[in-house]
């Protein structure tokens, strides 16, 4: 991964621990072990005609993080972390 990647990554890991307060256990199994994506995701927007059409919506860049345990995953929005320009 390049450097640019890794510090986005690092910056978004430091806004999830700024900014998670209160319990860090897993909604589904309880486990408080938790592993961040090593590339910023996304998310498409389907669109509401008659076909799914692929790639063909806006989308949302993610941060992903993922129970250790059971895979449980959270999606965190890249832009609102500050770490992409929207």
């Amino acid at each position: 991964m390049a450097a640019a990647g890794r510090a986005r990554l690092e910056q978004a890991l430091r806004w999830i621990e700024e900014n998670w307060i209160g319990e860090k256990s897993c909604a589904i199994c309880g486990n408080t072990g938790w592993f961040m994506g090593d590339a910023i995701g996304e998310m498409r927007q389907i669109n509401q005609g008659s076909r799914w059409m692929p790639n063909t919506g806006p989308a949302y860049p993610l941060i992903v993080l993922s129970c250790e345990n059971c895979g449980y995953t959270l999606l965190f929005n890249a832009i609102v972390l500050g770490i992409m320009d929207g």
